[in-house]
């Protein structure tokens, strides 16, 4: 895989960065970059014991996923309208727009809510557990609960996307691992964050064993140039769908607690999965509204 962008995608993304100056309200924190017949770390389950902290060693770790954080104003009971946002992506050779929709739960997104935007309806985990069923858009701060899924071809939540990618027709966003990266726009057409991607910035390359994410906390001082690990952003194969991510070997993980979301109130449905010889906690159910 490429380790750095284009000199155009390059220039393009120079240009958009004027775009905006001022702090980000919604950021991207995670993308899945892992090929729909591979798996984390390495092509076969059984050459690594890499697994999604809520996923666990799943082919394809859950598929075309991307993972938003908001931190509103930076402060604790911040809030972010979300109305009518966009969200434009392109990979070497495809393109297309997320368009979200105009309704309630976009109208004030609580700061320190991790937004999942899933292609696929259904993600069931490798212990058995159905983790994503559609949308799920409810939120629980003081039981821990910062986790809201949106599928996107719920047509409440989604109002429209402008391209066909799923060779089979069922297909209406890609994510992957070459030069991939998203612009966030808001109703305005305004560039909220981005663009942000392989490349994006110049030291993150990425491969499709991999995950893009945020290695840092989630603050309003973060910026499409931000990189490195405990301050940016970097690829890497500790996945953390729908959860905060980490880095350092593990050692480190994004922290909500300043944005309200008590942690050590456990979710109401978990699901032990033994993987490496630790038990990883899976979700409640994802169900459709």
């Amino acid at each position: 895989m490429k380790r750095i962008a284009t000199l155009a995608l390059t220039m393009t993304a120079s240009a958009l960065f004027a775009n905006h100056t001022n702090a980000a309200s919604v950021i991207l924190n995670e993308y899945n970059a892992v090929g729909s017949d591979k798996h984390l770390d390495e092509n076969a389950y059984g050459d690594s014991d890499k697994a999604d902290s809520r996923l666990g060693r799943i082919q394809g770790n859950g598929g075309n996923w991307i993972e938003l954080v908001v931190v509103g104003d930076g402060t604790q009971g911040s809030a972010v309208d979300m109305r009518n946002w966009s969200i434009d992506w392109e990979e070497t050779g495809d393109a297309g727009t997320i368009f979200l929709s105009n309704d309630s739960f976009w109208s004030s997104v609580t700061a320190g809510t991790l937004i999942t935007i899933t292609e696929t309806q259904t993600i069931v985990s490798e212990g058995g557990q159905t983790i994503v069923n559609g949308s799920d858009t409810s939120i629980d701060f003081t039981n821990g609960d910062n986790w809201a899924n949106v599928w996107s071809f719920d047509t409440n939540l989604i109002s429209s996307t402008t391209t066909n990618v799923g060779g089979d027709g069922s297909g209406n966003f890609s994510v992957g691992n070459d030069d991939w990266n998203m612009t966030l726009r808001d109703g305005s057409n305004n560039v909220v964050f981005g663009p942000i991607g392989e490349g994006i910035p110049s030291s993150t390359g990425i491969n499709s064993n991999e995950v893009f994410k945020l290695e840092a906390q989630p603050t309003t001082s973060i910026t499409e140039t931000s990189a490195g690990e405990g301050t940016g952003y970097n690829d890497g194969s500790s996945s953390t769908f729908g959860a905060p991510n980490l880095w350092n070997g593990g050692d480190s993980s994004q922290d909500f607690t300043s944005f309200g979301v008590i942690t050590n109130v456990p979710e109401p449905t978990t699901c032990a999965l033994m993987i490496t010889g630790a038990t990883l906690v899976a979700g409640r159910r994802r169900v459709s509204k």
